[in-house]
């Protein structure tokens, strides 16, 4: 199934309905996006993220955890009904309608196949909001955390604490190039930091439906990275 994040989707053009949700609360001018900083130390990568890369961080350090065994705890919130995908993993309760629209259930799993939960988070996105913790069964000490609520809009977006995983990073570099930078083929490295400026430069409202769900965003994706001391500023052009 892989995964790529939504924003990357969006500045190879690849939007879809869940693309295009993640999007709607914007309206024109520049506003800040999702940040990353990743550091890799003695053979163990640590990811943090601020909300909107939670997911990539998550479905990360999943793929590339030598445990096989883990537990999960946590929320998810989705822009529809995401209660097929949760029995897919052995939740017992569906999610339920929840504030704004959205959908909303709690996640409480003793024990689940690490590579199953990736999985999940696969099929999730983009349409749903991972708000999940992840610790081995083998070990005691957390290997993904994530607050627990979803900050209010554009507040804090770019600080790298709302999410932190830690694990392996033998296969980081081709996890991240396969998950938010598909355009790179990363190679090794010590530190990486990427954050995110999203302009809206018109908006196309729609001839029928709803003038805010269904209005499509013109809108330029500025990228910046730098990798162990280089940077570079990236632009993409797409509408959303």
């Amino acid at each position: 199934m892989g995964f790529t994040h939504y924003i990357a989707r969006a500045a190879l053009g690849d939007v879809d309905w869940g693309v295009h949700r993640r999007f709607v609360k914007y309206g024109r001018g520049s506003f800040p996006g999702p940040a990353l900083k990743v550091t890799v130390r003695r053979g163990t990568a640590i990811l943090k993220s601020s909300f909107e890369l939670e997911d990539l961080v998550g479905w990360a350090t999943l793929k590339a955890m030598p445990e096989p065994k883990v537990s999960v705890s946590g929320v998810i919130y989705g822009y529809k009904d995401f209660s097929s995908i949760l029995a897919e993993i052995g939740c017992r309760e569906g999610a339920r309608k929840a504030e704004r629209g959205m959908f909303k259930a709690k996640v409480e799993l003793e024990e689940i196949d690490a590579g199953k939960l990736a999985e999940l988070y696969e099929a999730a996105s983009p349409t749903c909001i991972m708000l999940l913790n992840v610790k081995p069964i083998s070990s005691t000490t957390p290997k993904l955390t994530v607050k627990k609520r979803i900050p209010k809009p554009l507040v804090d977006v770019l600080k790298t604490d709302f999410a932190v995983g830690r694990t392996r990073a033998d296969d980081i570099y081709k996890l991240l190039s396969e998950g938010l930078f598909p355009d790179l083929d990363l190679k090794a490295f010590r530190e990486l930091s990427c954050r995110y400026t999203l302009r809206v430069m018109r908006i196309i409202l729609p001839e029928h439906g709803d003038i805010r769900l269904d209005s499509r965003r013109e809108l330029e994706i500025l990228r910046e990275l730098e990798i162990d001391g280089v940077k570079r500023v990236d632009s993409f052009r797409c509408t959303v």
